[in-house]
């Protein structure tokens, strides 16, 4: 029996599954919050192979995964040592209650459950938890601290506890139950919460002193030594000892005893250079109000100024135009030009009138024929004809005498403006913090706006290289201005877009004063006002209207819709990200127009959230058409969320027989074929709007507009993955005839004609690069590689960081071009054999 019970002891077998155990329990115990990774709404497999329907069913109900994943806010996966998931969180913005409509769980939770701090914006909700059985107590914890950690605004995160008994210890004693307020039952619906506090490590706030010198300067060190090497290992002690006057303040996270985050701040703000290179109109020159602030540049101000120069000029104006008129009818033969009249009095007015193109008028046949009357002889009835065909190819949108004429009438929004205020901003010169405790940024910079009580925006400027991903969280980037040569990008964050509370409601009357005063300085605001009072006032209107609001003040506002022109887009748009299978007909949207204050655009992806689930919208479409773009023929204002959308690249139908598939009874809808005007298609989900996106700040200037160029264009900024996507602010096109294409489309041209490329007009407005490049019209004299500067036209330069010639056949070199050929024609002249006619051997 000893001999026996000693050879178990031993078995290897045994030995091997101890070890094997003991090595999978410490193993469990050193999942974090690094090992989570994001499961796309494709990637099914690892919740198909996880789910148990004996623990999923009474817990959260019968699901379909795809649907699930679809349409859910979003998904996370815990990878074990071995890479395989074995533990799955769904998240979403309301509650899994069937009975209950999207839009009405915030007064539901405060009725029934006295929560009344919890909202859209600091809530989410558990919609599954699946787990490997063996991982079971231990895959939560690391799933909601990387929750935590990834929504710097987020309080709670809840779990529905249906009535009925079911397994809970997998919750641990992560959370807290919440009851019903008047229920006494025990088989009541509860609520599993986890608090932040619960999961985020506790700092304490605090200002610099001396001693911090020893903790502040190696963190520092580990994101730059550079400060080190230039002030000395003190330089922290020497600021807050003998630099007291300097106007700088240094306040640091400290847990358990040490300073493991800074930021370093200086109320010495340079707001003339900053207002000259910079677009701080809406953020009002960063100071304060000031009664001399040129602020009145609304239409309803230029338009007063129009009248007024009419009527002034309005005898001159009407001589010009009777003198014209019998110039045209005494030279009836003349060749056939652009009725434009232009009046310049840039000498006692900055606005000039401009009348309509005749070439956007249609004509009746009879007219047309008159015209054309003339006994000149054949060969100059032919140069009639060739100019008139060049004049009706050419866009009228592009007509020079017009864009110039309108350029001097928007001059009002071309100058820079001056403020008179007190200063309202300080400056961001120093943060850092340690990987593990970047959560505690956030408290440093609620801190901030407390050391400088008396201004609203905190500053920082970065060179244009620095990856700042983690701190795009919290500021917004200032657009800076096309004449603009400050070597770094500029971010603002504003005291009301961190401790405001921020929320999204649907419009009503009461919000139309508000929408007047934030519309009121926006270029073609009447289209918009139109559309709100209309959406809000006309019961059978089919527009949904909503308003953003910041302490019950108005800071935004959107106007959504039904899409009912579904599969033409689903003819000519790749749409293979949505999965049409789950979506309801009814549950895509439009977006008719989205404006932001820029102050709060921080809060983007939470505003298209919210207006997923207010819409009861689980898809929304916004189209960009070519006149977006064009102030000329402008109907609405520029949707300034476009980079937290996903742009959707255009299909190329074939050309269809109709005449012979309508035969064969096998047509396509002629809403599929027929042609629209082209537009640019975006597209917002609902997991599109937790996905974090990297802005890229990199200058890259691409020299030339051929098709090369273009196509890299497209390739680099329209087609992304729409689960890392990437906004590249920074790209700027060299070309000496720009972008734009300067004829109009033509059906008949485009088939006798032998194309080479696929880069037509309406292909670049169903991309509208314009949207994300910057058009300089010239030619590259110089370029500057040491100092990477690129001189154009002999009297401007563009610095780059990246540089990229696409000029074909611009720069080739002659001698190298004479070589080519006289190899080439060696090559010809040789004799060989076709590899196409191959001849026998004998």
């Amino acid at each position: 029996m000893s001999f026996v019970g000693s050879t178990r002891a031993s078995d290897p077998r045994g030995s091997f599954a101890q070890v094997r155990k003991s090595i999978l329990q410490r193993s469990i115990a050193m999942l974090t919050p690094q090992d989570v990774v994001t499961i796309k709404p494709n990637q099914t497999e690892p919740l198909k192979r996880l789910y148990n329907k004996a623990a999923v069913v009474p817990m959260f109900g019968q699901i379909n995964i795809e649907e699930l994943l679809a349409k859910s806010y979003m998904a996370l996966g815990l990878k074990d040592p071995t890479n395989n998931i074995v533990g799955v969180i769904v998240v979403n913005t309301y509650p899994n209650i069937k009975a209950l409509p999207l839009w009405e769980w915030k007064s539901w939770i405060r009725d029934i459950y006295g929560m009344e701090d919890s909202c859209s914006r600091n809530t989410l909700w558990v919609h599954l938890l699946m787990y490997d059985s063996m991982y079971s107590l231990f895959f939560l914890k690391p799933l909601v601290d990387y929750i935590f950690q990834q929504r710097v605004f987020l309080q709670y995160l809840i779990l529905v506890q249906p009535p009925g008994k079911y397994r809970t210890d997998i919750l641990s004693d992560l959370g807290t139950v919440v009851t019903p307020k008047e229920e006494t039952s025990k088989n009541a619906q509860r609520l599993y919460v986890f608090n932040r506090e619960d999961f985020i490590q506790k700092y304490k706030i605090r200002r610099a002193v001396e001693e911090d010198n020893d903790d502040l300067v190696p963190l520092i060190n580990t994101h730059s030594l550079r400060l080190e090497e230039m002030y000395g290992r003190y330089y922290i002690a020497e600021i807050l000892t003998r630099y007291k006057d300097s106007g700088r303040q240094i306040i640091v996270a400290e847990h358990e005893g040490n300073a493991v985050a800074v930021l370093c701040l200086n109320e010495s703000v340079c707001y003339k250079v900053l207002n000259e290179e910079f677009e701080l109109a809406c953020y009002n020159g960063l100071k304060k109000p000031h009664p001399d602030d040129l602020a009145d540049v609304s239409l309803e101000a230029i338009f007063h100024s129009l009248e007024n120069l009419h009527s002034k000029y309005e005898d001159e104006i009407l001589e010009i135009i009777e003198r014209t008129t019998n110039a045209e009818g005494q030279n009836s033969t003349s060749e056939l030009d652009e009725t434009l009249i232009h009046v310049d009095y840039s000498e006692s007015d900055s606005f000039s009138l401009v009348f309509t193109s005749a070439s956007l008028l249609f004509f009746q046949d009879d007219e047309t024929k008159s015209r054309h009357n003339s006994t000149e002889s054949v060969e100059s009835s032919k140069e009639v004809l060739k100019n008139y065909m060049l004049s009706a190819e050419k866009d009228p949108r592009l007509n020079e005498d017009a864009m110039s004429a309108y350029s001097s009438v928007r001059g009002m929004y071309g100058h820079i403006p001056e403020f008179h205020g007190d200063p309202n901003a300080f400056c961001l010169e120093i943060t850092a913090a340690y990987p593990d405790h970047e959560v505690g940024l956030m408290q440093l910079f609620e801190a901030a706006f407390e050391t400088f009580p008396d201004r609203e925006y905190c500053i920082m400027a970065v060179p244009s290289t620095t990856p700042i991903n983690r701190l795009t969280k919290f500021f917004t980037r200032v657009v800076p201005r096309s004449t603009g040569v400050f070597p770094y990008e500029l971010y603002a964050l504003h005291k009301s877009a961190v401790l405001g509370h921020v929320r999204v409601v649907a419009g009503s009357s009461k919000h139309i004063p508000a929408v007047k005063r934030l519309i009121s300085t926006i270029p073609n605001n009447s289209f918009v006002l139109q559309e709100f009072e209309k959406s809000i006032k006309d019961p059978a209107t089919p527009y949904l209207p909503f308003v953003f609001l910041c302490e019950e003040q108005v800071i935004g506002l959107a106007i959504l819709s039904e899409e009912t022109d579904l599969l033409y887009l689903q003819a000519h748009y790749d749409l293979s990200y949505i999965n049409t299978r789950v979506h309801r007909s009814d549950s895509y949207g439009v977006i008719e127009t989205l404006l932001i204050n820029p102050i709060f655009q921080r809060h983007s992806k939470l505003f298209l959230s919210e207006l997923h689930t207010l819409g009861d919208f689980s898809v929304l479409f916004y189209r960009h058409t070519p006149y977006d773009t064009t102030d000329a023929y402008r109907e609405r204002p520029l949707m300034n969320l476009l980079q937290f959308m996903l742009p959707l690249a255009p299909r190329r139908l074939p050309d269809y027989d109709m005449d012979l598939l309508l035969q064969e009874e096998c047509a396509p809808s002629k809403l599929i074929v027929e042609d629209q005007e082209p537009f640019a298609l975006y597209l917002s989900t609902v997991p599109n709007c937790s996905v974090n996106r990297h802005a890229v700040n990199t200058r890259i200037v691409v020299v030339g507009c051929s098709n090369t160029a273009l196509s890299f264009l497209e390739t680099l900024l329209c087609k992304q993955d729409p689960n890392d996507m990437v906004t590249f602010n920074n790209v700027t096109l060299i070309c000496a005839s720009g972008m734009a294409a300067s004829k109009v489309g033509s059906r008949i041209r485009d088939a006798f004609l032998i194309k080479k490329y696929f880069m037509d007009p309406r292909h670049m407005d169903m991309i509208s690069l314009k949207t994300y490049v910057n058009v300089i019209s010239g030619k590259v004299s110089k370029i500057d590689k040491k100092n990477q500067i690129l001189v154009i036209n002999n009297n401007s330069f563009i610095s780059y960081d990246m540089l990229f010639l696409m000029t074909e056949n611009s720069f080739f070199n002659q001698s190298g071009r004479t070589e080519l050929h006289s190899w080439r024609s060696q090559i010809t002249s040789s004799s060989s054999t076709m590899l196409s006619k191959p001849t026998m051997l004998l």
